[in-house]
């Protein structure tokens, strides 16, 4: 569910103005809790004022706390693609700033822009994701999540049962299915994870 109104700050990250000269083309890419600006040599990520059940974007001091969180996650793993949290101020005049004197209105992350021919779907489409590559990814994921600090302040079956409950949450609110498939998918998730 949206919660405040991002109009204004959307209106200044799409114009080329606030992000100098010369002018750059704006490309916007928007996923149900995000929206990405990329200008230049740079992507601007902005959290949708929204209120889920497994997250709460829904103010703009909520959305600074989770920009500062996944920069501090993220430049663990990509210290050279996660640049910096932004605030968007409000400015006495009115206008809105990055980092300005004025009120908090919203946050962003800002990260260096990189060549989407990279990714791997795209990759893929071209016949260049080779095993080699994939394995490579893999080996480095596994690294990192076997030296990742574990969390013992709750047992597994807990966590798994607050997902199941959040997702329960999540399709019950969204209304895409009916309530007796959202049931019986919980219960097939549950005796999934019990076997």
């Amino acid at each position: 569910m949206n919660v405040e109104d991002q109009s204004s700050t959307i209106a200044f990250l799409e114009d080329p103005k606030t992000h100098g000269e010369p002018p750059c083309d704006i490309v916007k890419i928007e996923t149900h809790i995000s929206l990405v600006v990329l200008a230049g040599n740079r992507a601007f990520k902005l959290k949708r004022s929204v209120r889920l059940p497994y997250l709460d974007f829904s103010t703009a001091n909520l959305r600074l706390s989770a920009c500062l969180r996944e920069v501090e996650l993220n430049k663990r793993t990509a210290p050279a693609l996660y640049r910096a949290v932004r605030r968007i101020t409000r400015e006495a005049d009115g206008s809105l700033a990055f980092d300005g004197q004025g009120a908090l209105v919203d946050a962003v992350v800002e990260m260096a822009r990189f060549d989407e021919r990279t990714l791997f779907d795209r990759m893929a489409a071209r016949g260049q994701l080779t095993a080699l590559l994939l394995t490579e990814t893999a080996r480095t994921l596994a690294h990192f999540h076997a030296g990742a600090a574990v969390d013992h302040s709750r047992k597994g079956s807990a966590i798994i049962g607050s997902v199941i409950s959040i997702n329960e949450q999540a399709f019950a609110t969204t209304r895409l299915f009916a309530n007796d498939a959202v049931a019986c998918l919980g219960r097939f998730v549950v005796l999934s994870a019990a076997t």
